[in-house]
């Protein structure tokens, strides 16, 4: 039953309460048996859980209850209470992007295929590598990339989000998760990738994204989430792939070799200079460039080893809009536009707070202005209570108010 499946997670009572919604006296209410959880909600609960709809109300056992993902994220010595909170948290996001998915005409279905294109066509007994390069020749067909010969980086989050896959990138401040990736099962399955945008660049959470999706799509059959913490070096084969998938995503040889040709940039004479141009075009960290040209074999180890030497980023700001700081490129735009990059964008559920995508409130903002939902919905959706969500949006949508 309910009080089992709490207890279990370790999630605070009160938190959940605020998570779905509910006055703490309710959800104890429901805890201890003495009110019905309401049919309504069942597959809510059920989905952010990770449980079935029947573990809820105690049709089953305790022991089939058990909610794997928990115990998987129990089993990680590194995992705070705040990477518990903010796993729920994105598993109610992705609830609600799948209750949102039937308004607005989408389904997942593009995204399991492009998954199970990239698997089947995997052969299993190869190398860490060949699987990895393959993976990602595939990957980069499947999702429109393969005829690209600049960076995909710019392309990584509308094209994935296209595909039906759940992108959210928040700052979560005391979690030592970089990265994880798990699917959320409710009527619409739903993959979603997080990445945690504290002390983080673009550029390395372009690694991290694609990292997260090689999980997604390989290792979560038989895993209830994938997590990758923070400066966290491991010999695991999983993890290997998943870095090498990453790295051919985003610069395999044929990208590195046509920008370096376009600039006119030796890699035998590589400086702090040119090295900000080409992280600049392929939209991914220093590292991972030299990383890749290195595996490429355009670059000698000793080449390596000064390159990585190189501190470029206050010329990278020079090329790029994206290794500007926050304050840096809030300076940039319309003070109007500020909101967007945060304030209205954030959303707190017990003490812990996180940034809604941009383009899930637009789709919100959407549906309401055309009357396919109301206010009320339109708040629930967005994680906010109704004052705060006219308070917010009323500009954007007079009749909200």
């Amino acid at each position: 039953m309910l009080r089992d499946i709490v207890k279990l997670s370790q999630l605070d009572t009160k938190f959940c309460a605020s998570l779905f919604g509910v006055a703490p006296e309710q959800f104890y209410e429901w805890l201890s048996g003495n009110r019905p959880v309401p049919k309504f909600l069942l597959r809510e609960l059920a989905s952010v859980f990770g449980v079935q709809p029947m573990d809820v109300t105690g049709q089953r056992s305790r022991q089939d209850a058990v909610p794997a993902i928990w115990y998987k994220l129990h089993s990680q010595e590194r995992s705070s209470p705040a990477d518990l909170e903010i796993v729920g948290l994105i598993r109610k996001l992705c609830f609600n992007f799948s209750e949102l998915q039937p308004l607005l005409g989408q389904t997942s279905d593009r995204w399991d295929q492009i998954s199970q294109t990239v698997r089947t066509q995997i052969v299993q007994s190869a190398s860490i590598l060949t699987q990895a390069r393959t993976a990602a020749e595939i990957f980069r067909r499947e999702i429109g990339w393969e005829h690209g010969s600049g960076g995909s980086g710019q392309f990584i989050r509308p094209n994935l989000r296209n595909a039906g896959l759940v992108i959210v990138e928040s700052p979560v401040p005391d979690s030592q998760i970089e990265g994880c990736s798990f699917r959320v099962r409710s009527d619409r399955d739903i993959a979603c990738v997080f990445a945690n945008s504290y002390q983080s660049t673009w550029f390395r959470r372009n690694a991290v994204i694609l990292h997260e999706v090689c999980h997604g799509i390989f290792d979560l059959e038989g895993d209830p989430v994938s997590i990758d913490y923070r400066h966290e070096t491991s010999d695991d084969l999983k993890e290997k792939r998943a870095n090498l998938f990453a790295q051919e995503c985003l610069v395999p040889r044929a990208v590195l070799t046509h920008i370096t040709s376009k600039l006119g940039i030796k890699w035998s004479a590589i400086t702090k200079e040119t090295l900000a141009r080409i992280v600049a075009e392929c939209n991914v960290e220093p590292r991972l460039v030299l990383r890749a040209a290195f595996d490429a074999k355009l670059i000698t180890t000793e080449q390596l080893d000064t390159y990585a030497q190189y501190e470029c980023t206050s010329l990278l700001k020079q090329f790029t809009d994206h290794a500007l700081t926050t304050r840096e490129f809030l300076v940039k735009i319309p003070k109007e536009h500020h909101p967007w990059f945060f304030e209205d964008r954030f959303v707190k559920i017990g003490n812990r707070g996180i940034l809604l995508p941009v383009g899930y409130i637009k789709a919100i903002i959407e549906l309401l202005s055309s009357g396919r939902i109301t206010s009320q919905r339109a708040a629930e959706l967005a994680m906010m209570d109704h004052y705060t969500f006219q308070e917010r949006f009323e500009k954007i949508i007079p009749q909200a108010a």
